[in-house]
């Protein structure tokens, strides 16, 4: 499986099968494990900071070496959306989403493993979304699905966020500690 890490964005072009639903947690590595032996995927390291030391982007290609993805796998940087021209079946979002307030409570292990822009997009935690969910419509195919990672107590707000974007068929997934932490959407036209 490709580890993406929390200041990234990925897309997958499914081959044959489409994407239906997400799952548990579980269910979602099954799941995910037959799309990556039959699609294109494209990592692309969405903040303008990286641009110049593009350390994550190193780590995915790491990664797609050691799961023999490599050849299967562009790498690019970028800035979310833009700049893109394909159209996608399914993007993957793993985005900073911790707010500024939750940064001054957060755990040391957490701050001291992850670079500060990694975990936060400062003030209310949102503006990550706000970039992808412009941008992501643009790039899916009609019924393609969003797929993001969110925090805790983010359900509501993303939500909100994804109806007032367009987005149908939005479906929160809770992680094994029974807390929102996935929400899937499609787009559709």
């Amino acid at each position: 499986m490709v580890v993406i890490k929390p200041n990234s964005f990925a897309y997958l072009t499914i081959s044959g099968n489409s994407f239906t639903k997400v799952g548990s947690p579980p269910a979602n590595v099954i799941f995910v494990k037959p799309l990556l032996a039959t699609s294109e995927i494209i990592f692309l390291d969405c903040f303008k900071s990286c641009l110049t030391t593009p350390k994550s982007l190193n780590v995915a290609k790491q990664n797609a070496n050691l799961l023999s993805l490599s050849q299967r796998v562009s790498f690019n940087l970028g800035n979310w959306c833009e700049g893109i021209k394909e159209k996608f079946d399914l993007i993957i979002s793993n985005p900073p989403y911790i707010s500024e307030n939750d940064m001054k409570i957060l755990s040391k292990s957490v701050l001291n493993w992850e670079p500060r822009i990694a975990l936060t997009p400062e003030g209310d935690g949102l503006g990550a979304y706000r970039h992808i969910l412009d941008g992501a419509k643009n790039l899916l195919i009609p019924n393609g699905k969003l797929i993001l990672e969110i925090g805790y107590d983010q359900g509501k707000q993303v939500t909100h966020l994804l109806k007032n974007h367009g987005y149908k068929d939005i479906e929160l997934v809770k992680d094994i500690n029974n807390k929102d932490r996935v929400l899937s959407a499609s787009w559709i036209e």
